[in-house]
């Protein structure tokens, strides 16, 4: 690897509970090339914040990766990456060591593995979870237990082995939830077939407890 395609990186540590540690990491490169990464030394996973990078699992297999993924690192495997436009990147860094996941969440290790085969999208709930995590660690608002089970709660969720969720009820409870937080970026705007303004979407609610926007019809 030629040392100039080596990007500035910038790190900081927001939580260190020995099992789990929890970074901040800003990359700045100076070239698009491919470059090689060390190995992780526990489970890593990876949530970019802003900016892009590829993982390059094979010479003809890219993985890009933006603020909408999250991406599985396994311990003590190597990797190649890039950041493609030399764009750089800020990332939310998770890593456990391989005794701590097997004592929070049995299972994990061998997701691990599954996992970074692909860059997985995050669902509204998971970006909701991992922005307010950052930003509280960021901040320094935060105590250590509450931190060990809000980063537990979001591995469960984006290593698949937690209890299955209901598709009904669950999954429209996290579209309000995105909603309420930022009703313009979620999408629920609508425009007036009469005045072709933007207006938003009012809810109500009948009485078997159904959502659903008056513009519309549902089932």
């Amino acid at each position: 690897m030629d040392g100039s395609a080596a990007p500035l990186m910038t790190r900081r540590l927001l939580h260190d509970g020995g099992a789990l540690r929890v970074g901040y990491l800003v990359s700045r490169p100076t070239s698009p090339e491919c470059i090689d990464a060390e190995a992780p030394a526990g489970n890593v996973l990876v949530f970019p914040l802003k900016g892009v990078f590829a993982r390059h699992p094979s010479k003809r297999r890219n993985l890009v990766a933006t603020a909408n993924h999250v991406v599985a690192l396994p311990a003590n495997q190597p990797y190649r990456l890039s950041f493609p436009g030399c764009i750089g990147d800020e990332v939310l860094v998770l890593q456990w060591s391989r005794e701590g996941l097997a004592a929070r969440l049995p299972g994990a290790d061998e997701r691990f593995t599954a996992m970074a085969e692909s860059h997985d999208l995050l669902s509204p709930r998971q970006m909701i979870r991992r922005s307010r995590l950052a930003r509280r660690l960021m901040l320094g608002e935060f105590d250590a237990l509450e931190v060990e089970e809000q980063c537990a709660e979001l591995l469960a969720s984006c290593l698949r082995v937690d209890e299955p969720r209901p598709a009904g009820r669950r999954r429209l409870e996290d579209v309000k939830l995105a909603i309420g937080l930022d009703p313009i970026a979620s999408g629920c705007w609508a425009t007036s077939p009469r005045s072709h303004a933007c207006r938003p979407i009012t809810w109500r609610t009948s009485s078997a407890a159904k959502w659903a926007p008056r513009s519309t019809r549902m089932s």
